[in-house]
């Protein structure tokens, strides 16, 4: 039988404050949570846990010494050795004066000695059976009552955690989500191997992302912020895109430098993140109209573009590059990039922008229209008409206008 006293680390007279305090200091070291995959601290937990839940109980502390006791009685206690003499510690007293005067006695009583002592190791035989009898009879009593105690407990238990449950479904169901999973932290925390409680937590989250999920795509970014800014707080698993659609989600909202901050901590974790530096050089010029701010992180993003195609094609890479094989953010930074150029006035580095933007993706008509634009301004008004009359076959609506402007 395990010492359960030992496993908490407490001597078998300490009280209830000393138990609490004890569990509560291991409960912490071992638990799961802090050791995540080790095997020997989870089994550890569960023997600290094991160990409080009886200790800390009356009536199962009280079983539990009885049976120890009786374990140790048993294992200290001799009968008989292999001659038949009685162990000295449960020798009848009256039996060991019988000896020594046996001992002093002529071979006439040696008979009678003998019988004697065949009625003392009877009677001790029956003695010690109705004694260990008697002991089964008590533990099981005592196994009885603590099975009934301890299934009664149990049902206490349930009832109370469904009870909790029911109130974090509750504040759930009322969009108080933060309350649901502060409440359904501290119930893992006082029943923290309890199925119920970790799948309810697991539940929320799954619906939770959803809800957020379903908010962005309908464009109701206010709501999927809301939802985003809770999941970061109770969710340790959060997707890659996860710093985006919160940034997306504060952009829509006008909140300009909290959506940078968020973009910021991605660049500070991966520095060669292009979305992320392109994505802060479209807030700053697109939203805050900071263009001297905003060309430094394009500019940027455009560098590290360059270099990856360089190392990737070499230095002919405008000749081998195959636009299929890059993501949209390469054409996301030379388009933004010439905007930005376009509203610092600088038209010439703009058109260069357009040029390889309209590579990247030839379908773009807002490209053409931009170019049309920085044209214009440089006074090529042949190539402003050309640019606005391919942005209008590309079905550009605001290019209609431009082109009856320009082409005049």
């Amino acid at each position: 039988m395990e010492n359960l006293y030992q496993i908490l680390g407490v001597s078998e007279s300490a009280g209830m404050e000393e138990i609490r305090k004890a569990y509560k200091k291991l409960a912490v070291k071992y638990h799961p949570d802090k050791n995540p995959g080790n095997r020997a601290a989870e089994e550890m937990f569960k023997k600290v846990n094991n160990a409080y839940q009886i200790l800390s109980d009356m009536q199962q502390r009280t079983h539990y010494d009885l049976l120890r006791n009786y374990q140790q009685f048993q294992s200290t206690t001799t009968y008989t050795d292999y001659n038949n003499k009685y162990s000295r510690t449960y020798r009848h007293a009256t039996y060991e004066e019988r000896q020594r005067r046996a001992a002093n006695n002529t071979a006439s009583y040696s008979e009678s000695y003998e019988d004697e002592r065949k009625k003392v190791a009877r009677e001790s035989i029956t003695i010690g059976s109705i004694l260990i009898f008697g002991v089964l009879i008590i533990v099981g009593g005592y196994m009885f009552i603590s099975s009934y105690l301890t299934h009664k407990k149990q049902e206490e238990i349930d009832a109370q955690i469904a009870s909790r449950i029911a109130i974090i479904e509750n504040y759930y169901e009322k969009d108080d989500f933060r309350a649901a999973f502060e409440e359904a932290d501290m119930l893992i925390s006082g029943w923290p191997i309890h199925p119920e409680a970790r799948n309810l937590r697991e539940r929320l989250l799954v619906s939770l992302n959803k809800k957020a999920e379903t908010a962005y795509k309908e464009s109701q970014y206010e709501k999927a912020l809301e939802y985003y800014l809770v999941l970061q707080d109770f969710d340790k698993y959060l997707e890659k895109d996860f710093e985006f659609k919160v940034a997306k989600c504060f952009v829509e909202q006008k909140q300009y430098d909290q959506a940078v901050d968020r973009l910021k901590k991605i660049i500070e974790e991966n520095p060669n993140n292009l979305q992320a530096w392109c994505e802060i050089g479209k807030i700053l010029g697109n939203g805050k109209k900071d263009y001297i701010e905003a060309s430094k992180y394009i500019d940027y993003a455009k560098k590290m573009a360059i270099t990856f195609y360089e190392q990737r094609y070499g230095k002919a890479y405008p000749m081998i590059v195959e636009p299929s094989t890059l993501s949209s953010v390469h054409f996301e930074i030379f388009y933004n990039r010439a905007i930005i150029q376009k509203e610092m006035g600088h038209f010439s580095e703009a058109i260069k922008d357009c040029s390889w933007a309209s590579f990247l993706k030839e379908n773009k008509g807002e490209v053409d229209f931009l170019r049309a634009e920085c044209e214009y301004a440089l006074g090529n008004y042949q190539n402003a008409c050309s640019f606005a009359s391919k942005a209008e076959s590309k079905n550009y609506t605001q290019a209609t206008e431009l082109k009856n402007v320009y082409c005049n």
